[in-house]
C-alpha cells in the first residue's frame, strides 16, 4: 500500500511525461488478474507465506496508485 501512495503522490506532483509512464506501467498491472500474479510469484519463490503477501502487495500497488 505504502509503494502505491508513493507512486501515485510521485506521478501527481511530478506529472507530465512521468505521469504517463507510471500511470500506463500501472494499467498494465491492473490488467492482468490477482491470481495470476499468485501463480506467478509461486512459481518463481514456491509456496509460502513470502509468496502470499508479495503477491497480494503487488496485486494492491496498482490500486492504490491510481486512487492516490
Amino acid at each position: 500500500m505504502s509503494i502505491g501512495t508513493i507512486l501515485g503522490a510521485f506521478s501527481g506532483l511530478v506529472g507530465g511525461r512521468t505521469d504517463t509512464v507510471i500511470m500506463r506501467l500501472m494499467d498494465v498491472l491492473l490488467s492482468f488478474p490477482a491470481i495470476l500474479f499468485g501463480l506467478a510469484i509461486a512459481a518463481i519463490f514456491g509456496p509460502g507465506l513470502f509468496s502470499v503477501v508479495l503477491a497480494l502487495a503487488i496485486a494492491t500497488v496498482p490500486l492504490m496508485a491510481r486512487i492516490v
